[in-house]
């Protein structure tokens, strides 16, 4: 007698790709008797591989048939392509419940999803150093130098200019828009780090502009900017906002440039350094690199977050190690209480101690520290983390402060948030204030307490920056949200910043209102005389209106002042 009719089922094999869906495709096969219908139930059983990785049109569940006569059907299923680098993924389907007379033989097959994503090479260690754009009379010998590890070939890197207006690339005399072709290998000058300098004649002189630093691969390792920040619009940086180094020149002595400056062995452990002599394709005077194979140095970053109003979110201090790079170091950290941050404010399961290890090519570490959202107006809360106990590094910055910054508004008037110092206790805070518009700008708008606290030490009056046309009159009576800022006009390069309020929200209460009454600077009576002789001679650290002309002007910023005859000059 012929044997009954038997299925069986084969693995498969699919490459995902890139994009799309491929099919991955089971045969199903049928031997003894071909005579009459088989057919049975299919299921698909999830592995490694979810539902996530297939097409909406797959059926996870299902029955094969194979009519009289036929000898093999197939079972398909669609499969997403993507670019993650990941294993490769699997996945079974077994089949059951074969039609009367029918058997099973094997019952179930692996489907296998491969990877054909390979994961890119790291970045190579390797950053701006060093530049000049501007001096006095015509600029010569502009320049850009990198530095990095010794051995790192740059060919294939490049460095594309940035105009901030309109954040366009542009070249260089003589270059491309392109950037300008980097190559070389990085010597070793300094504890197995080096530097090599690039021309970049033509390079644009700032308020803003910018360049980006390509690799080989075509990847943005730094987009940087002096004298303001903009957004690229096109080019490798398209869409990448920049980074101000903090620095500017402003018809510097020739021979001179921005170079950075300090201890370690990545960008983030230099500091810019402004106008010092050129050192180009030589390590920067006041720079030391670090040895990959001695103790390293560890430094901890402040840090914020926004509550939120439930849940948690994180506040996550970065630790960061420099030097010691082919070493194992560990630290410990203690996560302190001694702000105004108290054990409520944190999520549950939070961790206030523990030990981190920074394995042999690791320069980052990260502590992290939940914190509860809540609808409670307050004001921004603190805590504190140190370390201590570090092996094969020596700790040079081992405290940080995380603000808890509320982000449900406080009700302040705008003399509590001016303060007496030089700037606000309210900086990130979210606050709601109301005053009268006393002068209206292309940004923003100048906004003034109607009546004041009396007080000569804080300004009555704030500017409410709306990043746009405000479309308020003087005369209004408004009520602003917002949130409290420290903003750094132009190319200054004291600590001397402008109190601002970075409106969310408005309402416009009324019209037509009377201005506030002006302040009266005279060397008469009932007048207030502005100092005559210190402009500054504290570093900012104490607020001193009578004796320091920089805190008298700060505390009239915004409002409205009346200057009498005598002092008109």
């Amino acid at each position: 007698s012929p044997l009954p009719p038997s299925l069986s089922i084969a693995n498969a094999t699919v490459t995902e790709g890139n994009s799309g869906t491929t099919q991955i495709r089971f045969e199903v096969t049928r031997s003894g008797s071909g005579s009459g219908e088989a057919s049975a139930d299919y299921t698909v059983n999830f592995g490694s591989a979810n539902a996530a990785d297939f097409g909406s049109s797959s059926a996870f569940v299902g029955r094969v048939t194979l009519v009289d006569g036929e000898w093999v059907d197939v079972i398909t299923l669609d499969v997403l392509g993507d670019t993650d680098v990941e294993p490769d993924e699997d996945f079974t389907i077994t089949l059951s419940n074969a039609n009367m007379g029918t058997q099973i033989g094997t019952a179930t097959a692996t489907g296998t999803i491969l990877n054909d994503d390979v994961a890119p090479a790291p970045i190579a260690n390797v950053f701006v150093n060093e530049l000049h754009y501007d001096n006095a009379g015509g600029d010569v010998n502009e320049a850009i130098e990198v530095a990095g590890v010794a051995g790192t070939d740059l060919s294939g890197w490049r460095i594309v200019l940035y105009n901030g207006n309109g954040g366009v690339a542009y070249a260089a005399t003589g270059g491309s828009a392109n950037g300008i072709a980097l190559s070389g290998i990085i010597p070793d000058q300094n504890n197995g780090f080096g530097t090599l300098s690039f021309p970049a004649p033509g390079i644009q002189n700032g308020a803003p502009d910018g360049f980006a630093l390509v690799d080989n691969l075509g990847r943005v390792v730094q987009f940087l900017s002096y004298e303001g920040t903009f957004t690229a619009t096109n080019g490798p940086a398209a869409g990448l906002t920049s980074t101000d180094i903090g620095v500017a020149q402003d018809g510097d002595a020739i021979g001179t440039s921005l170079q950075l400056t300090g201890t370690g062995s990545n960008y983030e452990d230099f500091v810019w350094a402004p106008a010092q002599t050129s050192t180009n394709a030589a390590v920067n005077t006041g720079q030391s690199f670090l040895s990959p194979n001695a103790p390293g140095e560890l430094r901890i970053l402040d840090t914020s977050v926004v509550e939120g109003d439930a849940g948690t979110r994180n506040l996550v201090f970065t630790v960061r190690r420099a030097g010691a790079s082919s070493l194992t170091t560990t630290v410990d950290y203690t996560i302190n209480l001694d702000g105004s941050a108290s054990a409520a404010d944190l999520g549950s399961g939070a961790v206030l101690a523990g030990t981190l290890t920074f394995a042999p090519g690791v320069s980052t570490q990260q502590i992290v520290v939940p914190v509860q959202g809540e609808t409670l107006p307050e004001l921004n809360e603190t805590l504190s983390v140190t370390l201590a106990n570090a092996v094969n590094a020596t700790i040079i910055d081992g405290e940080a402060v995380g603000t808890i910054t509320n982000d449900d508004p406080v009700d302040l008037a705008i003399y509590t948030i001016q303060g007496l110092g030089h700037r606000s206790e309210y900086v990130g805070q979210t606050v709601v204030t109301r005053g009268i518009v006393t002068a209206v700008d292309a940004n923003g708008y100048y906004l003034q307490d109607a009546t004041g606290d009396g007080d000569t030490r804080t300004s009555d009056a704030v500017f409410v920056f709306t990043n746009g046309a405000p479309g308020r009159a003087v005369g209004d009576a408004v009520e602003v949200r917002g949130t409290v800022a420290e903003f750094l006009p132009g190319n200054n390069t004291t600590n001397l910043t402008i109190t601002q309020i970075n409106q969310s929200a408005a309402t416009l209460v009324s019209t037509g209102n009377a201005l506030p009454a002006a302040t009266l600077i005279s060397a008469g009576p009932g007048g207030v005389l502005p100092p005559s002789a210190v402009f500054e001679d504290d570093n900012f650290q104490v607020y001193d209106p009578e004796n320091d002309a920089a805190d008298f002007y700060e505390s009239l910023e915004g409002m409205r002042v009346t200057i009498a005859a005598p002092l008109v000059t």
